[in-house]
């Protein structure tokens, strides 16, 4: 798993999650959130279109990493997971903690204006295979 910085606008920073977050990998996410929160940065879009595999350790980093954001009065909200990732997301309701959103300018529109963004939670699952 590789993540990057890919933009900071204004005051939302946007970190890509590339691979797979796992409990190999669920400790670089955490380092590079470290190092934005300790920067000033409180409003995060984790960007996860490019994500290929998330286990259970993967999301108790991505619980975790909202949990300090809320404690400093930030949040933290997620884009662009889909089909098998988003399912699973959903069906432990996380989609209702972190605000999972279809793209990232639907989270960052959500940042803007959190009561009238459209989310992808909104949005109706896709049919079983």
């Amino acid at each position: 798993m590789e993540t990057r910085l890919d933009e900071v606008d204004r005051d939302i920073a946007i970190i890509v999650v590339d691979g797979g977050l796992n409990s190999g990998t669920a400790h670089e996410l955490a380092g590079s959130v470290e190092k934005m929160v300790a920067a000033g940065v409180n409003k995060l879009i984790i960007d996860c279109s490019q994500l290929t595999a998330l286990t259970s350790t993967g999301l108790g980093a991505m619980l975790a990493l909202h949990g300090r954001m809320s404690r400093r009065g930030g949040d933290v909200k997620v884009a662009g997971l889909a089909g098998p990732l988003m399912q699973v997301v959903r069906v432990m309701r996380l989609d209702r903690v972190f605000g999972c959103y279809a793209d990232v300018n639907l989270a960052r529109a959500a940042f803007r204006t959190p009561d009238t963004a459209p989310r992808s939670a909104d949005v109706p699952p896709p049919p079983p295979m």
